[in-house]
């Protein structure tokens, strides 16, 4: 009787540590499978930061055009006015006299 006693007891023994390492083994499945969804998240997110970034370079570079554009348009024409007028249009920049003096 002790006998089949102490095979009951190991018997129990061994299906619970078998059990503990399915638990185990199921455990770390979950966690890999969580780290996974994680490192697609940040590569997602990652992605989205250089497309934004890209976005935002273009957006500033049409801008600098834009103004350059102007600049260039408001020079030409403060040039030919000058001609005009028959001042000297050593500075293409700086508005032309008006007035009587």
């Amino acid at each position: 009787a002790a006998k089949a006693k102490k095979a009951k007891q190991a018997e129990k023994k061994a299906a619970a540590s078998k059990k503990a390492v399915l638990l185990k083994q199921k455990k770390a499945a979950k966690k890999a499978k969580l780290a996974l969804k994680a490192k697609a998240l940040r590569a997602r997110n990652a992605a989205k930061n250089v497309a934004a970034a890209k976005k935002r370079a273009a957006k500033r570079a049409s801008v600098a055009k834009m103004r350059a554009a102007t600049k260039a348009k408001a020079t030409s024409h403060e040039v030919e006015s000058r001609q005009e007028e028959g001042e000297s249009c050593q500075r293409g920049r700086e508005l032309p006299r008006r007035g009587p003096h």
